[in-house]
């Protein structure tokens, strides 16, 4: 249909903007990819951080993350970016890596406790 990137967001996130200056950068530099982040703050304490893994930067989850060392995850001194959930995907990219069977992505199991019925 022509449409070349696609925007995603959270349904639970209510700052969620297509901002046009993100994606006329992401076509002049030919990104196929980029994730919005923002200083992490203490309300942003369970969310997605970036870190340097085996050389590549990667999102990092809490639920990734060992109960030993969360608290030092939740800090914002040792990780200060906050992953907003805002995704920018160019469609060929995505088309071209499922064609090629690249899309490596792994689950992140996150067990939720019931609180009861309502």
């Amino acid at each position: 249909q022509g449409n070349e990137y696609v925007f995603v967001a959270n349904s639970d996130n209510l700052g969620a903007l297509v901002d046009l200056k993100i994606l006329n950068h992401l076509i002049q530099n030919k990104n196929e990819y980029c994730m919005e982040v923002t200083p992490k703050t203490l309300a942003d304490v369970k969310g997605g951080t970036l870190i340097s893994y085996e050389g590549r930067v990667q999102l990092l989850e809490i639920a990734q993350v060992p109960d030993e060392h969360v608290s030092e995850f939740k800090s914002i001194e040792k990780f200060k970016i906050f992953n907003t959930n805002n995704l920018w995907v160019n469609l060929k990219a995505i088309k071209r890596l499922v064609e090629a069977d690249a899309l490596k992505m792994e689950i992140i199991p996150n067990p939720k406790v019931n609180i009861g019925h309502f």
